[in-house]
């Protein structure tokens, strides 16, 4: 039988998964510590076990050299149902300790992540703002560069806390995904973007060809703060089932719209420095670019889930989406100005926030670390995943298993 697996009741072979693993571990390390210096005649027998004072628990985690795990213990302890005896099942303790532990990991997890997106969006931003301020240095060689533009920031008019984005959709290519769907099935497809609740639509878009979408340049407009991170982009396919209009989730991604804004928009601001000059509004001329949107591995086909099994990072993968982002009504070199304000505003607000989710980080990292300390031979975590390292026969090889939860 493998390391990982034990026999039901049935005689069948049952394999535990991570959660009974970490709670089948701790029990028998509990079990081994309390009669480890008694003789077989002296040792507790297994109804005794299963109820236990918070003192037995402190003994032990005396013993691991594991004190300091004392206190988050004693807050698992509270949460069971108090008693006048003060006593506990050994199983329903240990069952809430590893909602703890998987919870707090969770947590872990989930603001790591967030740290790296908003480091990302930070480091996007700051290369813009460089990019930017090498450009007004450029405009402004005959004069003193690095004085010419403090001073021209510094008499920018009011930094608004938002802007109002124009998204010009043009072409998504590579749409073609095996559809199970009959032809008069197939309505098209629509593109939402958002944050939160704020959801805006392309509305649906017939398929113009087997390998494109042609959204025929088509506009949505999207206010968006300064003081939030990313936008997602959302691809469905619309189909008809039983008379009714549904959609299908089929791709996405996450993107930055500060840091994504149309690269000839920004050049051409900067090239029409006239004070009686504005840019000329004609996207017919205007350089699309391509935005790749992941392709999800399970979707909904006519209310069936339909996996795919591609290569991880193909081209397959992908939906490419033409599309250009500029921001409405700035036309101006004065404009651009003030777009540069706006990006070191946004970026000191993201600075502060990820100072305050890597509290949040280390904050969940340090509690999940007491919780394992007691088993940190046996149990062991990263941002991704917990590690169980099981204790194997000596004469056979230690052996790793890594779970993954997420």
């Amino acid at each position: 039988m493998k390391p990982n697996q034990q026999m039901n009741p049935s005689g069948e072979e049952h394999t535990l998964n991570i959660r009974e693993e970490i709670l089948d571990i701790m029990k028998q390390e509990y079990l081994q510590e309390i009669n480890a210096s008694k003789t077989k005649d002296q040792a507790i027998n297994q109804a005794e076990l299963y109820t236990l004072g918070f003192s037995d628990i402190t003994v032990w985690f005396y013993k691991r050299n594991s004190q300091q795990s004392l206190e988050e213990a004693r807050y698992i302890w509270d949460l069971l149902p108090q008693n006048t005896l003060q006593r506990h099942n050994l199983i329903e303790y240990l069952n809430i300790y590893t909602d703890q532990i998987f919870d707090k990991h969770e947590k872990f997890c989930y603001y790591q992540n967030k740290y790296r997106k908003v480091e990302n969006i930070i480091n996007r931003t700051q290369d813009l703002i460089e990019t930017l301020r090498d450009s007004f240095n450029k405009v402004n060689e005959p004069r003193n560069a690095s004085n010419g533009i403090e001073i021209a920031l510094r008499e920018s008019t009011v930094i608004p806390e938002s802007l109002k984005f124009s998204i010009h959709l043009s072409t998504l290519e590579n749409s073609q995904i095996d559809s199970s769907l009959k032809q008069e099935e197939l309505l098209g497809y629509h593109i939402e973007l958002g944050y939160q609740n704020n959801i805006v639509s392309s509305g649906i878009q017939e398929v113009s060809s087997k390998q494109m979408v042609d959204f025929q340049n088509r506009k949505i407009d999207f206010t968006f703060s300064l003081k939030e991170g990313s936008i997602f982009i959302n691809l469905y396919e619309d189909y008809m089932d039983n008379g009714e209009i549904k959609k299908a989730l089929i791709a996405k991604r996450n993107l930055d719209l500060f840091t994504s804004v149309n690269e000839k928009f920004l050049n051409n601001i900067i090239g029409f420095q006239g004070d009686d000059i504005e840019l000329s509004a004609d996207f017919d001329e205007m350089k699309f670019e391509p935005f790749n949107l992941k392709k999800l591995e399970a979707f909904n086909d006519n209310n069936t889930k339909k996996l795919k099994e591609k290569a991880n990072l193909a081209s397959e993968d992908f939906m490419k989406l033409n599309m250009a982002i500029i921001v409405e009504k700035f036309r101006r070199y004065e404009d651009l100005q003030i777009y540069y304000k706006i990006l070191v505003k946004r970026k000191e607000h993201l600075e502060s926030e990820m100072r305050n989710i890597k509290v949040k980080v280390n904050g969940y990292k340090k509690k999940l670390a007491l919780l394992l300390l007691p088993f940190s031979e046996i149990i062991t975590f990263d941002e991704k995943c917990i590690t169980i390292n099981r204790k194997l026969d000596k004469k056979q090889n230690r052996k790793q298993k890594v779970c993954h939860i997420f």
